[in-house]
C-alpha cells in the first residue's frame, strides 16, 4: 500500500474486517520442524511428509522436482556429479503418499569471510512440483534445511537464486553481484604495458587438479565469498566436460601460467569457432580465470585473449 494514493489508503482502512474461514494449520507455520523431521513431519492437510534422505536412491528422488523444470529426465551422469558432493543426509525430500513432490539440498562448504573461513550450507536443487505449490511444501523444506544448519553449527546458508523474489521470506538477502561481459576484440586494448609474464602452457583436464588446486586455494582463502574446493568437487564439477555442458560449443581447455618456477595463474576457456564468408566471427568463452595477484591475473587474461578466433 506504500504506493497507493492517500484516498485509497483511507478506503482500505475503513473496510470492515472479515473473519477468515477456519482452515487447518499449514506446515509452513510449524516450528521445530527439523526435530520432527527425523521421523517425518506432515506439512499440510494432504499427505505430504518432509524428511531427510537416507540413501542415494532417495537423494535421486529429491532432485527430480527441480529437474522437472528442465523439461527432461535426470541423466545418470548429472546425478552422479551431484552425488559426489551432496551426501544424502544433507538433502530433504517431500513425499505425498510415497511419491516425491519436492526436494532441496545443502552442500557442505567452507566459505571465506573477512577474517577467515566458516562452515556454510550451499543450498541447491530446491524445487516443488507444480501440482503441490502454494501448500506450504517449500516453506517446510526450507525450515528443515535452516534448522539443520543450526544443528550442524553452520552460521551461513547461501544460494544462487534463479528467482530472487522467493527467498527473502526465509531470511536471505543480496550478497553479491554477477556480470557477463562480451567484448569485441577490435574495441579492446590494454591500458598499460602487457608483456609476457612467465610461461603459459596447456594441460589436459585429467591431470590438472594437482596444478590448479593450490592456486585456487590461495585465491579463495583471501577472497570473501569464495569457498574451498574438495578433490571430489574438482573432479565432479570442474574437470569434466560432458556434452550437456558444451551444448555445441568448443571443448573445455585449460591453460596454466608459471612465473619464477611457481604456478601463479590458470584459466578454463572454450574456443567457439565460427566463420562467415571466410572471416572468423567466433569467440573465446572464458569460464574461469584466476591469478594469485593482480599482475598474474592480467597476464592470464592476455594468454586467453590471444587465442581469439
Amino acid at each position: 500500500m506504500a504506493n497507493m494514493p492517500l484516498s485509497a489508503k483511507v478506503v482500505a482502512r475503513e473496510r470492515p474486517r472479515r473473519r477468515a474461514p477456519l482452515r487447518p494449520k499449514r506446515s509452513g507455520d510449524l516450528r521445530g520442524a527439523a526435530k520432527a523431521g527425523r521421523d517425518g513431519a506432515r506439512v499440510n492437510v494432504m499427505s505430504v511428509v518432509v524428511r531427510a534422505c537416507v540413501s542415494t536412491d532417495e537423494l535421486r528422488d529429491a532432485l527430480l522436482p527441480i529437474w522437472h523444470y528442465s523439461g527432461a529426465a535426470l541423466p545418470d551422469d548429472r546425478f552422479a556429479s551431484f552425488a559426489r558432493v551432496l551426501p544424502p543426509h544433507r538433502a530433504y525430500g517431500a513425499w505425498d503418499q510415497g511419491r516425491i513432490v519436492g526436494g532441496s539440498g545443502a552442500l557442505p562448504l567452507d566459505l571465506t569471510v573477512p577474517g577467515g573461513q566458516v562452515r556454510a550450507a550451499g543450498l541447491t536443487v530446491v524445487g516443488v512440483l507444480p501440482t503441490h505449490r502454494r501448500r506450504g511444501t517449500l516453506r517446510a523444506l526450507m525450515r528443515h534445511q535452516l534448522d539443520a544448519c543450526r544443528e550442524r553449527s553452520e552460521p551461513v546458508a547461501y544460494l544462487w537464486a534463479s528467482d530472487e523474489r522467493i527467498y527473502g521470506r526465509f531470511g536471505f538477502g543480496l550478497a553479491s553481484w554477477v556480470a557477463a561481459i562480451e567484448l569485441p576484440r577490435e574495441h579492446a586494448a590494454y591500458q598499460g604495458p602487457n608483456g609476457p609474464v612467465g610461461d603459459a602452457f596447456l594441460v589436459p583436464l585429467d591431470g590438472a587438479e594437482s596444478l590448479l588446486a593450490p592456486i585456487y586455494a590461495r585465491v579463495a582463502a583471501a577472497t570473501p565469498g569464495m569457498f574451498a574446493r574438495s578433490s571430489d568437487w574438482w573432479q565432479a564439477r570442474i574437470l569434466t566436460d560432458p556434452e550437456w555442458r558444451r551444448q555445441g560449443r568448443g571443448n573445455l581447455q585449460c591453460v596454466v601460467m608459471e612465473f619464477d618456477h611457481r604456478l601463479v595463474a590458470y584459466a578454463f576457456y572454450r574456443v567457439n569457432a565460427k566463420f562467415a564468408q571466410g572471416i572468423a566471427t567466433g569467440c573465446v568463452e572464458v569460464i574461469e580465470a584466476l591469478g594469485d595477484s593482480p599482475h598474474t591475473q592480467c597476464a592470464q587474461s592476455g594468454a586467453t585473449s590471444s587465442t581469439s578466433t
